[in-house]
């Protein structure tokens, strides 16, 4: 029954690169054959490791992988915005957004979907009960919950996993929303957009899963980063404290690149 369910949507996976050629091949197969009713498009921010060719080399091999090669190295969130874009422009239902490390598994997401049917956005939770996180110290324990503590005292989103970015959007919900305003903020971006979804009054749900450290390649988050996310998390208070929750309000796309 679900499958036939998930069979009557239209969903597209993004997934944002940068020298991730250890994984991107693997990952795109497993993508497929968990659910062959999938997209998939990779956003390749001019990879210097082979990635960019061996994902040209997967659009060619699948009919429903394709490639949108950047010219510079622009950042997580503009790419994820770049793929919210392309959801919206070919008619997809659902735009579900993961990273290339295999610390998202593939088997997730018909979970995902399924439970998108009744919200607008579904968050993959490490920290809901029946999550875990492995192969993490506990150094990165520790920042990941501060990080989770600077969310909900700055921003009040009451959600248990603020920062994994490991979720399934409704595409007729992100056309409300100018999600390019958070296009340039970097890992954080997200957890911002997930906020404005709350105060909207959008439907959000979340899933426990098994969030895996990164076997392979080399994590791009830093200090640099995370100080870079406490200053959007605090920049975001202002401008709803001072423009509203409508600035972040559209009804066109011309805004969005």
């Amino acid at each position: 029954m679900r499958a036939k369910r998930l069979l009557c949507m239209k969903a597209l996976v993004i997934i944002p690169t940068y020298n991730e050629s250890s994984n991107i091949e693997r990952l795109a197969v497993e993508i497929i054959n968990a659910s062959p009713i999938l997209d998939v498009i990779i956003i390749d921010d001019s990879s210097t490791d082979g990635t960019a060719e061996l994902a040209d080399d997967l659009s060619k091999r699948f009919g429903n992988v394709k490639v949108i090669h950047r010219p510079s190295k622009s950042g997580r969130g503009s790419a994820i915005a770049r793929g919210f874009l392309y959801a919206i422009e070919n008619g997809y239902d659902f735009a579900i957004e993961m990273d290339a490390d295999f610390s998202h598994s593939p088997r997730d997401i018909p979970r995902l979907l399924e439970e998108a049917r009744h919200a607008d956005l579904v968050i993959a939770s490490r920290f809901l009960a029946g999550g875990e996180i492995l192969g993490w110290n506990f150094r990165r324990r520790f920042l990941h919950f501060m990080a989770d503590a600077a969310v909900k005292v700055i921003l009040g989103t009451p959600n248990t996993d603020h920062t994994n970015g490991f979720r399934c959007y409704r595409v007729e919900s992100l056309k409300k929303i100018e999600f390019g305003r958070f296009s340039n903020i970097g890992y954080v971006g997200q957890t911002l957009l997930e906020n404005i979804f709350w105060r909207l009054g959008m439907r959000i749900r979340e899933i426990p899963v098994s969030f895996q450290n990164r076997k392979f390649g080399v994590s791009k988050m830093g200090i640099k980063e995370m100080a870079g996310g406490l200053l959007a998390l605090l920049g975001l208070r202002w401008r709803l404290a001072t423009r509203g929750v409508n600035y972040y309000l559209t009804n066109h796309l011309s805004n969005h690149s």
